[in-house]
């Protein structure tokens, strides 16, 4: 008995110089995938798309060719039934306005350029008549 009780109490100073175990190390976070987009948040994209695809028609127009599409877009917009669209749609309307100014300013300096070019061609061909008269004119005899 004297023998069981030295080894219990060996026991009982074995388990008190123990060291704890070791913490366990901290888990990862979890990975999670993106939380859904919050409905301002699509709103907002929706009206950046909105505004990228004015902006992009708005880096149009240097021809009458790219006003007619820039006016394309533009429209497009103005007509959209996207909800997401609304808060841009008075501004699509008066770029639409702006374009179509733009595009008739545009035919009437094409217009008025053609005319330029027919009137300098006018012009050549009368300094040209002019020339050979002048020539004609000192051949001719001179008048006593």
């Amino acid at each position: 008995m004297k023998r069981l009780s030295e080894i219990a109490l060996l026991l009982l100073l074995a388990a008190c110089q123990t060291p704890p175990p070791a913490p366990e190390p901290p888990r990862p976070a979890p990975v999670c995938p993106e939380p859904p987009p919050v409905p301002e948040v699509q709103a907002l994209q929706g009206v950046l798309a909105t505004g990228e695809e004015l902006r992009k028609a708005l880096s149009l127009g240097r021809s009458t060719a790219e006003l007619a599409q820039a006016a394309a877009q533009v429209e497009a917009v103005a007509a959209s039934a996207d909800p997401l669209a609304e808060p841009l749609k008075p501004l699509a309307v008066q770029l639409s306005l702006r374009l179509a100014e733009q595009r008739r300013l545009q035919d009437s300096v094409d217009k008025l350029t053609q005319q330029l070019r027919d009137s300098q061609r006018r012009n050549d061909q009368l300094n040209e008549k002019l020339e050979a008269l002048k020539v004609i004119e000192q051949t001719l005899p001179a008048k006593r």
